[in-house]
């Protein structure tokens, strides 16, 4: 089952106030705060409905203070038996986020009701988080509408357009953009079938056209270059001594770890068959739950790889940008900047009346799109960075 973190920019096409009237009668709620309920009732089932066309849970946050009202209404239809749910644990052990979903009988009574969902594209699509990944509030102001506008207008675009999957299921298009802890982290646009996987993506229709997903070449290595003002013109996943495999599979977690001796640790154990083992005979027996010492893993990595010579080779072979690999928060700087770039190509793109899908380094598109797309991907690189990018069809 895939999981979507709960956005407020969607809504029911009825006001839910039926469906409130059994909460009502169970809840001492002031009667003020009714219309805050309806709101908030109606973005959670509007996001459950949404979630449940693609087989999703809706993450949400129980500890937050800013959510009591949605913690409620949660449980009032998990115990009402509209939705089934998982309560989130955080500790040292384990770190596992609070799911809800839609009951296939009240997904059944909803569409009785004609009860629908809508994007209400006047609300931003920028959502700010804190490092528990809790939403937290921000000051409106010119910056920020100006972070919102490419997902505005994104959006605004798909309620013209239409994509589906080659098994004739739904995509959920629209995005929003989530930042880290401030508006210089993070920033990627997100959207509910994101996350399917790329064997599925190659199917999709738009409009009913086939479609092709372009993406920038080794993004987050050519934008680290760009950083120490170098342009890369070389595949960055050869290093002497290893399967170019070996490379690719580790760079990306080398790229955005902060903490060195964990990451040539991690290889270490992701080298070593008894180690491997382990994982594996405990992941067989706790299939729902997950640790930190399993998370580390990093998959693919050949046997008997030692994590401090790779990470020394890697040094060696990118000498001009060593300096920021393992900086703090690296990998949202780069998420920052990847999401700039594709900020500047959704805006282009939408202007240019093409919908296409993101997906943080590349963006899938009809066919008969392929080579305007390609270039809008170009010169988005070009303009934020300042310097060139191979886009290839992925």
């Amino acid at each position: 089952m895939n999981q979507f973190h709960l956005v407020d920019y969607w809504s029911l096409n009825k006001d839910p106030k039926v469906e409130l009237e059994e909460f009502y009668s169970s809840e001492f709620s002031p009667k003020r705060k009714h219309r805050k309920y309806l709101s908030t009732l109606s973005t959670l089932l509007a996001n459950l409905i949404q979630a449940s066309k693609t087989n999703s849970a809706v993450i949400y946050g129980r500890a937050s203070k800013d959510c009591p009202m949605t913690v409620k209404l949660v449980d009032w239809l998990i115990g009402t038996g509209k939705a089934e749910g998982v309560k989130g644990v955080r500790n040292s052990f384990a770190k596992k986020s609070s799911i809800v979903w839609l009951s296939s009988q009240f997904v059944l009574e909803l569409e009785a009701k004609k009860i629908s969902t809508h994007l209400d594209i006047n609300k931003d699509f920028i959502i700010l988080r804190d490092e528990q990944k809790n939403k937290v509030s921000f000051k409106k102001s010119k910056m920020t509408k100006d972070l919102n506008k490419a997902a505005a207008l994104h959006n605004k675009l798909w309620l013209q357009s239409e994509a589906v999957f080659g098994d004739g299921s739904a995509v959920i298009p629209f995005v929003c953009r989530i930042f880290n802890g401030d508006f210089k982290h993070g920033g990627r646009f997100y959207f509910y079938s994101q996350t399917e996987k790329k064997e599925k993506r190659a199917n999709i229709l738009i409009d009913g056209e086939p479609t092709v997903e372009l993406d920038y070449k080794a993004l987050h290595f050519h934008l680290l270059y760009a950083l120490a003002e170098y342009q890369l013109d070389t595949d960055p996943y050869l290093v002497d001594g290893y399967d170019r495999k070996t490379i690719k599979v580790a760079m990306l977690s080398f790229i955005n770890s902060e903490n060195r001796s964990a990451w040539c640790a991690n290889i270490t154990r992701s080298g070593d068959p008894e180690f491997i083992k382990k994982v594996f005979d405990w992941k067989k027996a706790n299939s729902r739950k997950t640790e930190s010492w399993v998370d580390g893993i990093v998959e693919g990595v050949p046997l008997y790889t030692q994590g401090k010579k790779l990470a020394n080779d890697i040094d060696l072979r990118h000498y001009p940008i060593q300096h920021l690999f393992h900086t703090p928060k690296i990998g949202l700087v780069l998420q920052n900047q990847d999401s700039q770039i594709m900020a500047t190509c959704l805006t282009e793109l939408a202007l240019l009346g093409i919908p296409t899908l993101p997906y943080h380094d590349g963006i899938r598109c009809s066919v008969s799109k392929v080579e305007v797309v390609k270039k809008v991907m170009q010169e988005a690189y070009k303009k934020v960075v300042g310097f060139n990018i191979q886009v290839c069809e992925g």
